[in-house]
């Protein structure tokens, strides 16, 4: 009699038990409310601007000296670029150098203006049209002949950047295309 007892009062207290389980109610999942800042990362336009100017500039000066030596030492560029436009320049520069041209002279820029600037995960992101002065430069094959005599002296570009890091006012090319509206440049 002694173990029916026993057992009962264990499936007793092993009932009770799971019954008590069921009431408790588990611990709340918190789930932050709070979103990333979108506080701006420049305090103007005219700031924005001059960030885009200041990393084109530094920009094209390497980039006019990977062109001067045919496209070698790419890697130069890297901390000028995002990883987007280091993939674009290396493909871009490895086609000069597999056609071994290079080129003499430097590249100027003008009529700069601001598309946009703002916030996206907590970097500046940028977009400035800019005309590309190329006239100053030749494009030379490996003989020193000029192949690009039919080039045009300007080129109008939609030129994106962004931030280095979240907040950073640094900005790295992301982006350099044709701009293929009203010629700005003319």
């Amino acid at each position: 009699m002694r173990t029916r007892k026993k057992v009962a009062a264990l499936v007793v207290a092993s009932v009770l038990s799971l019954t008590l389980a069921g009431c408790v109610q588990p611990s709340p999942h918190v789930i932050p409310t709070s979103e990333p800042s979108t506080k701006p990362v420049f305090a103007s336009d005219a700031e924005a601007l001059a960030a885009a100017k200041s990393a084109f500039t530094a920009y094209l000066s390497v980039s006019d000296e990977v062109a001067h030596d045919g496209g070698a030492q790419v890697s130069r560029l890297a901390p000028l670029d995002s990883a987007s436009q280091f993939k674009r320049d290396t493909k871009s520069f490895a086609e000069m150098q597999a056609e071994g041209h290079r080129t003499v002279g430097d590249s100027e820029f003008s009529d700069v203006a601001l598309e946009s600037s703002e916030v996206s995960n907590g970097k500046a992101q940028v977009v400035a049209y800019i005309c590309m002065q190329i006239g100053g430069t030749q494009l030379l094959d490996g003989a020193g002949a000029n192949v690009g005599a039919n080039r045009p002296l300007a080129v109008p570009l939609e030129v994106s950047f962004v931030s280095r890091a979240i907040g950073d006012k640094t900005l790295l090319v992301d982006r350099s295309d044709a701009w293929n509206g009203t010629d700005f440049c003319s």
